[in-house]
């Protein structure tokens, strides 16, 4: 994942994980891709970003996903029933 292009970074240390909001599984190609929903330090609501867990891991080491998480057991993006 890409963090948003207006994000203001004016240092690298600014821009660190700070929860997980949600969580989902994305296709890319034949590949399942999980991927969460993440809110930076020191950044607004409006600059969360889905990011691939495989990404975060490999650039936010220390970043524990499972001990972020802000979320019950269900992820933000699931399939809505209403009316039928």
């Amino acid at each position: 994942g890409e963090l948003p292009k207006d994000l203001e970074v004016n240092d690298v240390t600014d821009v660190y994980p700070d929860k997980v909001l949600g969580s989902r599984v994305t296709m890319q190609g034949d590949t399942e891709v999980h991927q969460s929903l993440i809110q930076w330090k020191n950044k607004s609501m409006d600059d969360v970003t889905w990011e691939d867990n495989e990404f975060l891991r490999g650039q936010f080491p220390e970043f524990c996903l499972e001990d972020k998480a802000a979320f019950k057991e269900e992820g933000v993006d699931r399939n809505m029933v209403s009316g039928v």
